[in-house]
């Protein structure tokens, strides 16, 4: 009988090869919701109000290569949710309401950096 970890052939793990711990669950999110309609940031404000986040702000513009809008919204919540929980909420959200596509991405930058991107003409994403 052969022990499995000296087969030869056999890639050995490094540390850096492991997923980070809690990897998948952080407490600021992006999310970009398309093809929104008029009254969509008066119930996406409802919605994030719901799951008590400790900040958000929420912005919708123009598209500037096709007719329509889109939603942008940046949370932090006070404990950690999984990315998976943030996606499925506001995809249910989404087509609930006969929205577009959503888009979920870990949060970068505080509130003053979030609020900037809003207001930003340039949109400068640093």
């Amino acid at each position: 009988m052969t022990n499995k970890k000296n087969i030869p052939g056999r890639p050995k793990k490094a540390q850096k090869d492991k997923a980070p711990k809690n990897g998948t669950r952080d407490r600021k999110y992006s999310i970009t919701i398309h093809d929104i309609k008029e009254d969509t940031k008066k119930i996406a404000n409802e919605r994030v109000n719901r799951m008590k986040p400790d900040w958000f702000l929420i912005g919708d513009e123009e598209y500037n290569h096709q007719d329509g809008h889109h939603l942008h919204i940046f949370l932090k919540y006070k404990e950690k949710k999984a990315f998976s929980k943030v996606l499925d909420y506001y995809e249910e959200f989404a087509k609930e309401f006969g929205l577009g596509r959503v888009q979920v991405d870990y949060g970068r930058g505080s509130f003053q950096k979030c609020e900037k991107y809003l207001v930003s003409p340039d949109k400068e994403k640093k």
